[in-house]
């Protein structure tokens, strides 16, 4: 039988996080022999001194050992475009749920879904592959896409739908029923009460929009 080793794709702040995600799962439950990172930014430098490779170094891993790839990235269209590259090379994602988090056996998760800490997901919901939840809640029968991103205290009440790689920022609130598009963006603090289209930044209490995200990115600068 080969070794399993996890790869935590990206070295950067988020990385770090997710490294404590994975050991925390190790304590309850091991499952991986090895762990290292993965970096496309040949000046990327790995925490806690774990080895780093590159996409080739992560190709002659897997020749050799049963490698399972984690997206420790924070934007969406990226979360998509490295789970792309992983499986286009026949490599699967790994999926890691912190002991802290309270999933329903209810619930359903995707291949490659990443559930840190304190976050919680209730009966009938399903999170979409390759999802990234940062001490989210997500109450029943909700729905999220692919490749998105719910970060801390975010919630969504329940029979909420969020498209594939929208991003809900930190401490925004999405009211029962509504549907929120793909590629959109929930602003820090946000107050969903209506629904909100595809490729739409949101903002404010109640949440209106500010403007397209024409180039898909959350992040800037």
């Amino acid at each position: 039988m080969q070794m399993k080793k996890l790869a935590l794709y990206g070295a950067g702040d988020l990385g770090l996080g997710l490294l404590e995600v994975y050991r925390s799962c190790e304590l309850a439950s091991p499952t991986y022999a090895d762990v290292f990172y993965v970096d496309d930014d040949p000046q990327a430098v790995a925490p806690d001194g774990i080895r780093l490779v590159d996409f080739d170094g992560l190709l002659r891993e897997a020749a050799e050992s049963d490698v399972r790839v984690a997206v420790c990235v924070g934007e969406p269209r990226v979360r998509q475009a490295i789970a792309s590259r992983v499986r286009g090379a026949g490599l699967r994602l790994a999926t890691l749920v912190d002991p802290s988090a309270k999933v329903s056996p209810r619930a359903e998760l995707g291949e490659g879904c990443i559930v840190s800490g304190w976050s919680a997901v209730g009966a009938n919901s399903v999170v979409g592959e390759n999802s990234l939840l940062l001490g989210a809640i997500m109450s029943h029968n909700c729905r999220i896409g692919a490749s998105c991103v719910l970060d801390s205290r975010s919630t969504l009440s329940c029979h909420v739908t969020v498209g594939d790689q929208t991003y809900v920022r930190i401490g925004a609130m999405v009211r029962e029923g509504v549907t929120i598009g793909q590629r959109a963006i929930v602003d820090m603090g946000a107050a969903v009460f209506l629904d909100v289209e595809d490729d739409i930044y949101v903002t404010g209490n109640p949440a209106r929009p500010m403007r397209r995200n024409e180039d898909q990115q959350v992040f800037r600068g």
